[in-house]
Parts: structure tokens; C-alpha cells; sequence
């Protein structure tokens, strides 16, 4: 990268733009925290949204919908490859009209799947995230609360001179 790693990311002239993405002046200390290293050449096709179905490039229009990321494609032959101008993580979760289909990471860093069927209005969402994780981390929540709880009444309960 052509920027100095001291750039901070709460610089107002960090911004990142196409520009800068074409030009590779991103400053090191924004992309590397969220663009993974195989999807950094290639991202300013991402912030254009292009997807790539059957590797003929096609311009998607995303949403949010209840914090996930949602794109129509169209209609999808039996067997197409598309890659969808999503980054993929790690936890990264693929719905196609609803249902659960297996991803893999494109040669670009995106989102790329196998339609099994031919589908004619196709609705691809994306979520990130594992809830289980989240799961654990508010049960974990819950029994700290519940120890100080615990705690509070404990030691309301016990005399004064006993502590």
C-alpha cells in the first residue's frame, strides 16, 4: 500500500472512495481490519456491486433486510456459478430463496455458489455471523448478571461484622 501506516481510521480524509481503491491508496490500517488479503485487488468491483453469473458480469442492486444483505440475481439455470459481489468471511451464511446452499470463496474474495435448480426470481441473502457464538455470549451475559446478583443479596444478607 501506498499510504503510511499511521493514517487513522477515524481520519475524515480516510474515506475510502472508488478512487482510491483503483489507485491502491487505502490506508493499510483500514482494509487489512476488513477486507480479507485475497478480495483487497479486486474490491473495487465489489463497491460496484458486480456479480458475475456463469462469469458474465451482471450489476446487482443490494438491500438490507433485518441486518442482512440481500440481491436479486434473476432467473438462474440449473448448475450456474454465481459470484455475488459480497466479501466472504469466515461465519458467512448463504440463503437462495430462503434455503441454506453451500458457498466457497471465489478467486476474488467474494461469495461464489452452485444454483442446484433452474430459478426464476432468485433472492440471494447473506449473513454473517454464527449464532451460536452470539448464543453463548448472551448466556454468558445472563450468568454474570446473575452472579452479581447473586452476590449483592449474599452480602446484603450477611452481618456486617462477619465480612
Amino acid at each position: 500500500m501506498s499510504t503510511s501506516s499511521k493514517t487513522l481510521i477515524a481520519d475524515k480524509n480516510a474515506t475510502i472512495g472508488a478512487a482510491m481503491i483503483r489507485e491502491n491508496r487505502i490506508p493499510d490500517t483500514y482494509l487489512a481490519q476488513y477486507v480479507p488479503s485475497k478480495a483487497e485487488a479486486t474490491l473495487d468491483s465489489v463497491t460496484q456491486h458486480q456479480a458475475f453469473l456463469d462469469q458474465k458480469p451482471a450489476i446487482c442492486n443490494p438491500t438490507d433486510i433485518k441486518g442482512n444483505a440481500v440481491v436479486s440475481v434473476g432467473s438462474l439455470d440449473k448448475n450456474e456459478i454465481v459470484d455475488v459481489p459480497f466479501i466472504r468471511y469466515k461465519y458467512s451464511k448463504i440463503l437462495l430463496n430462503n434455503h441454506p446452499i453451500s458457498s466457497w470463496s471465489s478467486k476474488r474474495g467474494t461469495i461464489e455458489f452452485k444454483s442446484k435448480n433452474h430459478i426464476k426470481h432468485s433472492k440471494v441473502q447473506i449473513q454473517y455471523g454464527s449464532k451460536r457464538l452470539f448464543a453463548v455470549i448472551v448466556a454468558c451475559e445472563v450468568l454474570g448478571v446473575l452472579g452479581i446478583i447473586t452476590g449483592i443479596v449474599i452480602q446484603k444478607r450477611t452481618p456486617s461484622d462477619m465480612i
